[in-house]
């Protein structure tokens, strides 16, 4: 163990820390057997918790909200299933973690969460159904990307951009429809919600429910303005007008019902003790982010398309065109500035384009491509997790504590900062309460020293 280490210090110019794993990471107890058994039942029951929810409505979705209709043989299996797969994520975690320590004798930066973290995260995930695979893969590859540049900024290589996420958003629009464009979206069955958050063409009227609940007024005004102008190009029923106003009209209040929803379940508690202050909390302006970002999307996406379609006719140009309105649509994000759909929006055009270079034979297919990916994502994930949790989305930190019962802060990262990372910046005054008899060094190194 000593040349080993000699070698990872010296060839190699890597941190070592000599350290136990009680004293290091399990610092809720010193037998890494018991510790690992105690995280055990709060994950099993935060991951049954976390997929009943999930798969539940998922069912009450595919029957409609009739309960009689639920296969429930099918959804116990399914909880049962994924629950285990995320339990033995976090278990086999932190097993890998200290017979890594074991092992090799010492602590050097990419045991301390990344080699585990890829090793569990490859064996939980031969767990869990084949046919989910890909899409935790896409969430996943989502998150570390995100992780990256945060941690990118973090260290300084990256310049942190305000309200930059309709920079990704936008790109990720534009190479969506580029593909539509191109018609190279049927390898991967692209489409759907996004056409119908829109409103292109088909849907660029307002459906029947909300038509008949319009004050007369508006509704006149609007049977006036489909009457307008419409491009020789468009395919839209009524004018281009109509085609920008009314999905716009459409999303804003759906999106106003949805924020409100939203608002009222955060505020639930204070709602309750003052009534009155419901009106002032949902006129505020916070509440009126999501429906101006969805309401924004049409009314940008459509005003361009319709406009390039008169200055620039002709179907040599339609790709060029939708490309353009889809850059222009993504601005919208600036109303309501949100990283996990900016990201999950890029990376589905990507994969989108994947899927097409793989049907044409231009890239290699590889076996269990998802898995890998997925091994890849959360092993990075997990590692940032553990090193530097300040440049993880706040969000899935707080789903990594729910999951480990809070273990994940009780790693002693007073330590961890000396392999080179500023791991304890969420933590500075976190110091483990250790049993001295099961230390190999002095926790008043790293202890803050008392005032007298």
């Amino acid at each position: 163990m000593t040349v080993l280490s000699k070698f990872v210090a010296g060839t190699l110019g890597m941190k070592v820390l000599t350290t136990n794993c009680y004293e290091t990471c399990h610092t809720w107890e010193p037998d890494c057997t018991k510790a690992i058994q105690a995280a055990v039942p709060e994950a099993l029951l935060f991951s049954l918790r976390t997929y009943a929810i999930f798969y539940a409505l998922g069912e009450l979705v595919s029957t409609k909200g009739d309960p009689r209709k639920i296969r429930w043989k099918r959804l116990l299996a399914a909880i049962s299933r994924s629950s285990l797969f995320l339990t033995t994520n976090l278990v086999m975690y932190l097993w890998y973690m200290c017979r890594i320590r074991n092992l090799m004798g010492f602590w050097t930066w990419p045991t301390l969460g990344l080699t585990n973290g890829l090793l569990s995260s490859f064996t939980a995930i031969l767990i869990e159904k084949p046919a989910r695979r890909p899409a935790l893969a896409l969430y996943l590859t989502n998150l570390a990307s995100e992780t990256a540049y945060r941690q990118a900024v973090s260290h300084g290589y990256l310049r942190f951009i305000p309200k930059g996420q309709w920079i990704v958003f936008s790109l990720g629009l534009g190479l969506y429809y580029w593909l539509k464009g191109e018609g190279r979206l049927e390898a991967s069955g692209g489409g759907g919600l996004l056409e119908k958050i829109q409103g292109i063409d088909e849907h660029a009227v307002l459906p029947s429910w909300l038509w008949t609940k319009l004050p007369t007024k508006l509704r006149e005004y609007l049977i006036e303005l489909r009457k307008g102008d419409k491009g020789d190009e468009c395919g839209h029923e009524f004018s281009c007008a109509s085609a920008v106003v009314e999905p716009s009209l459409r999303n804003f209040v759906i999106g106003f019902g949805v924020s409100s929803c939203l608002t009222i379940l955060r505020n639930l508690k204070t709602l309750k003790k003052q009534p009155l202050k419901i009106l002032f909390t949902l006129l505020s302006k916070n509440n009126f982010r999501i429906p101006a970002f969805i309401a924004l999307m049409p009314f940008l996406y459509n005003t361009m398309n319709c406009g390039l379609r008169r200055w620039i006719p002709g179907e040599n140009w339609e790709t060029t065109r939708k490309t353009v309105a889809g850059l222009v649509s993504g601005v919208a994000m600036r109303a309501f500035p949100n990283v996990t759909i900016a990201m999950y929006m890029l990376w589905k055009a990507i994969s989108h384009l994947f899927e097409d270079l793989l049907s044409k034979g231009y890239l290699p297919k590889i076996p269990h491509g998802a898995t890998l990916l997925y091994t890849l994502a959360t092993g990075y994930v997990l590692f940032v997790a553990a090193i530097e949790p300040h440049s993880l989305r706040s969000g899935y930190y707080e789903f990594l504590m729910g999951l480990s019962g809070n273990r994940l802060g009780l790693l002693n990262r007073k330590l961890f900062d000396g392999v080179g990372f500023n791991s304890s910046k969420m933590f500075p005054h976190f110091f483990p309460i250790l049993n001295h008899r099961f230390v190999t060094r002095n926790t008043m190194e790293y202890h803050p020293i008392p005032r007298v």
